[in-house]
């Protein structure tokens, strides 16, 4: 190969680079990323269920699980932690119950979800939810490739699941009492 090909082809790199980064900061400058707000739980009193197939009628505490994130995220209830005389008592879980209503896995980008929760009796406790962002940019890209890799389904044509390896998250609610 002539020394003026290596040249060109050195020169024809280097200008690629360069108008890749001037599309970059140019996209950045007029298109910036959604604020990214708090992901909260909010206790908002209880609520009278009536009897049904899917959860255990009777009073239930409503939560408002808000997703502040440009992303979606993923969930599980982690504990509820009680207050007693001699400090805290935790009940780790690390999953959700199937029989609390209005619970699931899942909550799109600035949406809220209303959750109802059987109260434990007599005690001053809260609600600790866990979970993580899908991941955004290059990673989140990866990931929704790996995806398609991993959970696509050809017969019904969609995805079976997803990853959210994106930033984990904890909330905690205020203290409840009957």
């Amino acid at each position: 190969m002539s020394r003026a090909i290596r040249k060109a082809r050195t020169a024809f790199l280097l200008a690629a680079i360069l108008i890749g980064l001037v599309v970059y900061v140019v996209v950045s400058a007029f298109y910036p990323s959604p604020p990214r707000g708090p992901i909260s739980l909010t206790f908002t009193g209880f609520v009278k269920v009536g009897p049904s197939s899917d959860v255990p009628a009777g009073k239930l505490a409503a939560f408002v699980l808000t997703n502040g994130a440009p992303t979606r995220i993923c969930y599980i209830v982690e504990s509820i932690e009680y207050r007693i005389t001699a400090g805290g008592l935790t009940n780790t879980m690390r999953r959700t119950p199937t029989t609390w209503l209005n619970f699931g896995a899942e909550l799109g980008p600035f949406e809220s979800r209303v959750l109802l929760v059987p109260p434990p009796t007599n005690a001053v406790w809260r609600l600790r939810l866990g979970g993580n962002e899908q991941a955004s940019g290059i990673k989140g890209l990866v990931d929704r490739l790996r995806d398609y890799r991993d959970y696509f389904d050809w017969k019904h044509f969609g995805l079976t699941g997803e990853r959210f390896e994106g930033r984990s998250f904890q909330v905690v609610s205020s203290e409840v009492t009957e």
